[in-house]
């Protein structure tokens, strides 16, 4: 194990270098392209199963008719973890994906995880040959971020899971429509993105620490000369003097980052973690430090394995809470096999599952909020969650999901609401998310299996939940 620090001085002396340049050619070019860029992320947590619904108005939210600002009492136990970043919250329900009816493709498993993130049709194969003619979306704005906006990260893109299914279809494809496979196990993970070569990591993070200081320095010049034509010679320099200082403590804070592995790292279960569920914590704490290290701007978790999850989550049942073997007996099984159960102890089990699930997320939410990101905003504020499903619940339907998107303020999101999706499609709600993360589209997926767009699946991107 090791840490991958950029040394103060060192970090000092690169900035010190460059504190004269604006004065002589900053007033444009690289500059002015990245003053105004926040540095986004996007976390993609999809499930194998969906929100039961005969309970739906006790776990999710009370009411799931119409658009309505979250007061938090409407949150039902499933989202209850989540009420302190009610104001961030964009709580769905009533969306369909139609693009499984339309394209022909069938309610089975295999087609659930392909339109779940692509909304499109297989071209060539099934299973693990599949092929669709275009990018996932958490795909599709990994790139953007990184080439198109210009951030650069060392992992574009991040697929995380507990259990691989390499003989299966996935969530995630690439730019040619090939399936992308995960990493899985967080001991696996952590030495994949945590132990990557010092030179590589030093290298950009001394690039983004350049841009960072190039926009920094350009804005508090641009700021100081409107002030030298009515201010005196001492008020400009002490106006100065005061911009560099504050300069400095944002160079200090950047030159404490640190891009090793978790705190936690020796903790993580060494076990066989394929039928438990004690490995989730743990790849949360792998999604928080990838973040904090700034090395990607896409992640996506696949809870449970890449298209179905396989846990067992025995280790949830509290008797005390519950009080029903039943309960006990279910969350035992693997959750698939749970999955085909229909009953009152089913549908506790799986809420409980859930629960557990969005109390993780809390938790990242918190240290998010409290860890600074490289504006000086915190990782919070710069982050967008995408909680979804492959199923709208767990008897394989393609109607009336439960979403949730969990949006930083320097996204295009109109977070502290309910929003009623009735009459949209998922084609509809992933072009609103690559919006509201200020990308240009204006239509996501909807082709069928000869690989022609159906224009029907596509209205446009769901305006009420965004800002512009």
């Amino acid at each position: 194990m090791h840490t991958q620090r950029m040394k103060r001085r060192q970090f000092i002396k690169l900035a010190s270098g460059l504190l004269a340049a604006p004065f002589a050619s900053l007033t444009g070019g690289v500059a002015a392209a990245q003053a105004n860029i926040s540095p986004l992320r996007l976390l993609t947590l999809v499930e194998s199963y969906g929100i039961p619904t005969s309970t739906r108005r006790d776990i999710w939210v009370s009411s799931t008719t119409g658009d309505y600002p979250l007061s938090g009492n409407e949150l039902g136990t499933i989202l209850t973890p989540l009420a302190a970043y009610k104001d961030n919250l964009l709580v769905c329900t009533g969306n369909n994906m139609d693009s499984l009816s339309t394209t022909g493709n069938s309610r089975t498993h295999h087609h659930m995880a392909m339109h779940t993130l692509a909304a499109s049709a297989a071209i060539q194969g099934a299973n693990a040959n599949a092929k669709i003619k275009h990018e996932s979306i958490d795909y599709r704005i990994a790139q953007y971020l990184n080439n198109e906006r210009g951030l650069g990260r060392v992992f574009p893109h991040l697929f995380f899971t507990n259990v691989s299914q390499p003989n299966d279809t996935t969530f995630c494809y690439n730019e040619s429509g090939d399936q992308i496979r995960s990493m899985a196990n967080p001991i696996n993970q952590a030495n994949a993105i945590f132990s990557t070569d010092a030179s590589i990591v030093n290298a950009q993070f001394q690039n983004d620490t350049q841009q960072s200081i190039f926009s920094l320095v350009h804005d508090q010049v641009v700021a100081l000369r409107g002030q030298l034509n009515s201010a005196s010679s001492s008020e400009v320099i002490d106006a100065y003097q005061y911009s560099v200082n504050d300069l400095a403590d944002q160079i200090q804070r950047g030159s404490e980052k640190v891009c090793g592995y978790p705190s936690n790292f020796s903790g993580y279960p060494t076990t066989s973690l394929a039928q438990s569920t004690v490995s989730t914590p743990a790849i949360f704490q792998n999604i928080k430090q990838a973040f904090a290290c700034d090395l990607t701007s896409s992640l996506t978790y696949a809870i449970g394995g890449e298209k179905i999850n396989q846990l067992k989550h025995g280790s949830l049942y509290s008797a005390s809470e519950h009080n029903d073997a039943t309960v006990n007996s279910l969350l035992s099984k693997n959750q698939h096999a749970m999955s085909h159960q229909v009953s009152e102890a089913a549908d506790k089990s799986h809420e409980v599952v859930k629960v557990h699930h969005m109390e993780e997320l809390a938790s990242l939410l918190d240290e998010l909020s409290v860890t600074p990101d490289s504006d000086g905003n915190s990782l919070l504020d710069n982050t967008v969650v995408f909680a979804t499903s492959a199923m709208a619940n767990n008897t394989h339907s393609k109607n009336d999901y439960c979403q949730l998107i969990v949006a930083g303020k320097n996204t295009n999101f109109r977070g502290g609401y309910h929003y009623d999706l009735s009459g949209h499609t998922n084609n509809d709600l992933l072009t609103t998310l690559a919006q509201g993360m200020g990308l240009p589209d204006d239509s996501f997926g909807g082709h069928n299996k000869s690989g022609n767009y159906i224009a029907s699946l596509n209205n446009g991107p769901i305006t009420k939940m965004l800002l512009s």
